[in-house]
């Protein structure tokens, strides 16, 4: 049974279980949440158990826990009053772990917890989780994410369990996004793989199992029953007895926090590469990260010490930025303790985690594409990666292997599951025991990979990964893969292209965004040298980007010589061509409206299928999503980018109205034809009126000419213009042409003419619209990924609408922090836009009473220009449609 919008339906508010404070039930996580919440109606919760949470020591405890709870009774409005005998009973079922394995359970519910990572924080609500549980063999010394490792939902009554099928209501929308914000805070705040839950209801209990793509959900049981106390001391021992990992079960084996030793290490080399302080802000959270290398199957170590963007979503690609340096020390073999190689040259660079939809090509693919066609010494604009590759498959192919291998005595293979069933093998005593590596002789032991190093000293060197093909020769010692999701195909296996595989990539260079740029003319050279290698992608490499964003132009960090200033990143959702094709079907100065790059079919829908991040996506996806996205498309983004940021981050204004009231109307998100219809009629209206930076001649000039260059492309696409009336539209040529004639030498740019946004303060949080999920796309995949465009009403296509406020790239807002916020001021204010550290926030969801800066000149009162005529047309088709697709 999944949860959909039936019962998680959205509420204005609702009373808390108090009965005094008020929650306002956020949209975002409404949608978040539908049909990807599953209650598995068909195995036992023992069976739930030991299949996703393996233990590496089998569960043999016979103490009587029967009477644990006998004095927790709850009382409706009152609950609160009863967590310390609830306490005393959790605590009573761990208490005869062994003192490294036991838990404490800790009152949370009195004050909020904030967001993992200090940067963020004030981007995204924090939560207050009503019992945290801590790591085993500690305590939650502080309330700080960092020292929790589960968390306990409670309630008074079992009517108020939010997982009973058919249940409706604000209050029970409160009680599921309660605990998914705290399963989204332990993904982010430990690298979980999983986040596990309990919600107990009364007398009622629910184990909840978290990753990126759902949730899934055990049947009920009695917590006041011999048998239900059972299953829950169960379910702890389980959690803290690991197959694969140091700590707790869903813990990632290939990351470690820091030691006292390596953040001495770090501070060190960081004070002699002469690294901002403010970036080594937070050591305490930062993490060893093993890297595997699919190319050459081996590892490396490198230590992330500062977060520069993360993806706020629980069920997205949860994209997160590191600062990162190669750890290069060398182990000494008397001591056992890492010591400073002399001859090491430290490196700072970057590492990118996602979590990928199977569906998709990996991102390191593309690189390794880009790797093989352009010579490193001739590469300009574009990001380089260093290692990197897919953990999820490299451990779904060792997965596979071992399930197909028959067991120890056994004719066939006795793995859990099936890869092409989806159903839970009912099973449980004949699931195959953990590898040599991988198994512990005794609880006090801590467990390890058998195959990474990371956490692990007596991992077996036959289980080390050599070759880009090598799959460890033992057996793979989990039921499923941990690294990729299975959670979906256990529900429905044709739901497998909702899975996500786990990315790790190390970038070489290091950058900022376009947002904090020195100058306007440095903002200028970034955006420029990004376009140079989206050209030399796509014409040298046969790669087209697809989603020329904020986020994905970055400023280059202290540029030596002749390095480019800025440089294109994250190419998650690019097209290439097939390998047997040398380059790209069209060169660099063929038309815009050039034809695919491939006749492949299985490319040609990806490319039908709309992406790229939705306030910066070209106008003719808005109006037509089903057509080809093309070079052209990219180029139009490049425009509304560099907008943005002007209207943003300068002293500019049109006809006296200032570039951020600009902002607030033109950027509409989630409504195509709004979008559309604004940046349409932005364009036409440059015709008669320009946009004026400041002491800025240049930066106003060459905004001038790319939104000419827009607005022909524009006109150009509509099938009742005729081409010849708009030539040199949007081609790399024509547009690095407007750059480098702004760029030349000759011309004089002011310096340090960054502004502050207002619209960035706290406070100023804007408003969000989310889609209804599960919208088939075109070629019939669901894309569940950081997209919350509406749907148009009576029209298939993907949900790949872009990326917009909640992206991770662009925005890392929470929209439910901007919803929460917005409706604060919705009743004084039409909206507005909002906080974002390395990118946009959101702007308004539908047009706030717009007002224009000045009423719009007839077309007929224009020059008489080409392009004017062309617009003349458009009004007149417009009139002749009866106005569709005018402003709404």
């Amino acid at each position: 049974m999944s949860l959909s919008t039936s019962s998680l339906c959205c509420g204005a508010s609702c009373s808390t279980s108090s009965g005094i404070a008020q929650k306002v039930v956020s949209p975002f996580w409404i949608s978040e949440l539908n049909q990807r919440i599953h209650v598995l109606p068909d195995i036992t919760v023992d069976h739930f158990i030991e299949i996703l949470l393996p233990s590496s020591v089998p569960f043999t405890l016979d103490d009587d826990v029967s009477k644990a709870f006998s004095k927790y009774r709850p009382k409706p409005n009152e609950e609160k009053q009863s967590y310390p005998k609830l306490r005393k009973g959790l605590d009573r079922l761990v208490r005869d772990f062994e003192a490294d394995k036991t838990l404490s359970f800790s009152d949370t519910s009195g004050g909020e917890i904030q967001f993992p990572f200090d940067a963020f924080k004030v981007h995204h609500h924090g939560n207050k989780p009503d019992i945290s549980v801590s790591f085993p063999g500690r305590t939650v010394s502080t309330k700080t994410w960092q020292n929790i490792a589960m968390v306990i939902e409670v309630k008074a009554s079992e009517t108020q369990d939010p997982f009973e099928a058919k249940r409706k209501g604000a209050t029970n929308n409160a009680t599921v996004e309660q605990l998914a914000k705290s399963a989204r805070s332990l993904l982010l705040a430990h690298g979980f793989l999983a986040a596990f839950a309990v919600g107990i209801y009364g007398n009622r209990v629910r184990l909840v199992r978290v990753d990126h793509t759902c949730a899934l959900v055990s049947l009920p049981f009695k917590l006041r029953s011999k048998p239900g106390s059972k299953l829950l001391q169960k379910f702890f021992w389980h959690f803290v007895h690991p197959v694969v990992g140091n700590t707790v079960v869903g813990c990632d084996p290939t990351i470690s926090p820091l030691t006292a030793e390596d953040r001495e290490w770090v501070a060190v080399q960081l004070k002699e590469a002469n690294v901002d302080n403010r970036y080594a802000r937070e050591l305490d959270k930062a993490r060893r990260f093993e890297v595997y290398n699919e190319e050459t199957g081996e590892y490396e170590v490198h230590i992330g010490f500062d977060v520069l963007d993360v993806n706020g979503r629980l069920f997205s690609r949860a994209t997160t930025i590191w600062r990162t340096l190669k750890d290069t020390r060398i182990r000494d073999p008397s001591t056992g303790r890492l010591t400073p190689d002399p001859a090491a040259d430290v490196k700072l660079c970057i590492i990118k985690e996602a979590w990928r939809q199977l569906a998709r090509i990996s991102e390191a693919k593309f690189y390794q594409r880009l790797a093989a066609r352009i010579p490193q010494g001739q590469r300009r604009g574009l990001a380089t990666m260093i290692c990197g590759g897919d953990l999820g498959d490299l451990e779904f192919r060792w997965w596979k292997q071992t399930k197909s291998r028959p067991a120890d005595g056994d004719s066939e293979s006795t793995l859990a599951g099936s890869e092409t069933s989806g159903q839970l093998s009912s099973s449980v005593s004949s699931t195959r025991q953990p590898s040599r590596a991988a198994s512990t002789s005794s609880s006090s032991t801590r467990t390890s990979s058998t195959f990474v190093t990371t956490g692990s000293q007596t991992a077996e060197k036959d289980n080390l990964v050599f070759g880009p093909d090598h799959i460890p020769n033992s057996d793979f010692p989990l039921p499923y893969p941990q690294h990729q999701t299975y959670s979906w195909r256990m529900v429905d296996p044709a739901k497998w292209h909702s899975e996500r595989s786990h990315m790790r990539m190390v970038i070489k260079e290091v950058g900022r965004p376009l947002t904090q740029f020195m100058s306007s003319e440095e903002l200028a050279e970034a955006v420029r040298d990004s376009l140079l290698g989206h050209r030399q992608a796509y014409v040298e490499a046969g790669v087209l980007h697809r989603d020329v964003s904020l986020g994905n132009i970055l400023i280059t960090d202290k540029p030596k010589g002749d390095d480019p200033i800025g440089y294109m990143h994250d190419l998650d959702y690019s097209s290439m061509t097939p390998e047997e094709e040398t380059t790209a079907s069209t060169s660099a100065d063929a038309p815009a409206d050039s034809k695919p790059t491939s006749d492949n079919p299985e490319d040609s829908a990806r490319q039908k299928e709309r992406t790229g991040t939705y306030y910066f996506m070209a106008w003719e996806l808005l109006r037509n999503p089903g057509v080809i996205h093309d070079v052209h498309h990219d180029l139009e983004s490049y425009y509304w980018v560099l907008l943005w940021v002007v209207l943003r981050h300068t002293n500019c204004s049109r006809e006296g109205v200032s570039g951020q009231e600009i902002c607030k109307w033109l950027f509409i998100y989630g409504d195509d034809r709004a979008s559309a219809a604004a940046k349409r009629d932005w364009l036409l209206d440059t015709m008669t009126s320009e946009l004026v930076v400041q002491n800025n001649p240049a930066l106003t000039t060459l905004l001038k000419r790319f939104a000419q260059l827009v607005l022909k492309q524009v006109l150009a696409d509509l099938p009742f213009v005729p081409g010849d009336e708009l030539s040199n539209r949007l081609t790399y040529e024509a547009v690095l042409s407007i750059f480098n004639d702004a760029l030349n030498p000759d011309n004089v740019w002011p310096e340090a003419d960054w502004k502050h946004c207002d619209l960035l303060d706290s406070g100023s949080v804007p408003p969000s619209v989310v889609a209804r999920p599960n919208v088939a796309g075109e070629d019939g995949m669901e894309d569940l990924d950081d997209d919350e465009t509406p749907a148009r009403a009576g029209t298939k296509r993907s949900r790949r609408a872009g990326r917009g406020a909640a992206d991770e790239e662009d925005a890392g807002v929470d929209p439910a922090a901007r919803a929460e916020g917005s409706r604060k001021r919705s009743r004084t204010r039409g909206g507005g836009m909002g906080p974002s550290p390395a990118g946009p926030a959101a702007g308004a969801v539908a047009r706030p009473s717009r007002q224009p800066p000045k009423a719009r000149k007839s077309p007929a009162n224009r020059p008489a220009t080409a392009p004017t005529r062309a617009s003349a047309r458009l009004a007149a088709k417009k009139a002749a449609r009866g106005g569709a697709g005018a402003t709404t």
